[in-house]
């Protein structure tokens, strides 16, 4: 149950070409923003030493933050979220899977006191900077086919589906330099999501594609799952695009 209270603040630069002496001036907000986290996390899911992830088994989470001037905060505002991720075997073929992951959230409150939620694609990032950073993405909260922020609200649902097997097991590097490719799989997904501040009118959008995984070591020690793919998006706004990023399954 950790608790923060960083303090932020921001400089405005006075827009000299466009100065209207009856124009009312704004500044972001500033203060203290003191805040209270609850978690709790539970997961039986099971993997295996030649898995695609997870096989067996579920996972759920649920987050809770609460900003409060009783807490120390010059702003009032809450988020939680919910997710929950189940795995299930195929009978057809082995370590074949299909992983199925589905999440909400909504916030409220000041505009310092709680964060907007948004859904969209991976970000794109230079692989030097994943690897000396250790920059791992989510693939459970994203919303592939379209930019990143598709959509942006007070709440939001996503459901991903992914088709997970192996490809080819190759446990070879080049001689001692420090790079070992362990396998190659295969993903087949569907994405479904929206963020939104009514869900009356919000817009939710399908998005569907397919990535080859790498699990690789460099450095003799660091892990890293690699995902090259392609992802076209169904609805308005959706695009078709490649992309090659550094990602955890959910």
């Amino acid at each position: 149950m950790p608790y923060r209270a960083p303090r932020g603040g921001g400089h405005v630069p006075l827009p000299t070409d466009r100065l209207n002496p009856y124009d009312t001036p704004k500044f972001p907000p500033r203060g203290t923003l003191g805040s209270l986290h609850l978690g709790w996390f539970y997961s039986n899911a099971e993997a295996f030493l030649w898995s695609v992830g997870s096989e067996k088994g579920f996972d759920v989470g649920v987050a809770f933050d609460l900003t409060d001037p009783v807490l120390g905060s010059d702003f009032t505002g809450y988020a939680t979220t919910v997710n929950f991720s189940t795995y299930f075997q195929m009978p057809w073929l082995r370590h074949h899977a299909l992983a199925l992951h589905a999440g909400m959230g909504t916030s409220g409150g000041d505009a310092g006191g709680h964060g907007l939620f948004y859904v969209g694609g991976f970000i794109d990032l230079p692989v030097v900077n994943v690897v000396r950073d250790l920059v791992y993405q989510s693939g459970g909260i994203v919303l592939r086919g379209y930019p990143v922020f598709a959509e942006v609200g007070k709440s939001f649902g996503l459901a991903n589906a992914e088709y997970r097997f192996p490809i080819v097991n190759v446990d070879r590097g080049p001689s001692t330099l420090p790079i070992f490719l362990n396998r190659i799989s295969g993903a087949a997904f569907t994405d479904y999501g929206s963020a939104f501040d009514d869900a009356r009118t919000a817009k939710f959008k399908t998005g569907v594609g397919a990535e080859l995984w790498f699990d690789l070591t460099l450095g003799y020690t660091l892990g890293f799952t690699f995902r090259s793919g392609f992802a076209k998006g169904l609805a308005s706004g959706g695009i078709e695009k490649t992309y090659f990023v550094a990602a955890v399954p959910f």
